[in-house]
């Protein structure tokens, strides 16, 4: 699967589970949601200069406001969604390798 096709993929399809209980369904797309998120996170702190990472901690961590939050990404992380997508779609691909390795055994 090519990365275009594969980013159209539903992470679900990837992991076999679209007939799956609704609990695992929820489950697997709660963990990979935060999976994710953690990597869009690392990549955040990544990108923003080392005087900001405290701010961004408050605002992020500390329940800063969705004024505060807004704010902060527009200034310091403007390809906000390119991250996502990126990250997204490395998720997808590990997982898709993962699956593949484990169906071959």
């Amino acid at each position: 699967m090519n990365k275009e096709q594969l980013a159209q993929t539903n992470i679900l399809d990837i992991l076999n589970l679209t007939e799956g209980s609704e609990e695992e369904r929820r489950s697997a797309i709660q963990e990979a949601n935060k999976i994710i998120l953690d990597s869009v996170i690392d990549r955040i702190k990544e990108n923003i200069p080392e005087d900001q990472q405290t701010t961004f901690e408050h605002v992020f961590r500390n329940r800063g406001t969705e004024e505060e939050r807004q704010a902060f990404l527009k200034e310091y992380i403007p390809n906000l969604e390119e991250i996502f997508l990126r990250e997204t779609l490395r998720f997808k691909e590990i997982t898709q390798n993962a699956v593949e390795l484990l169906e071959g055994s």
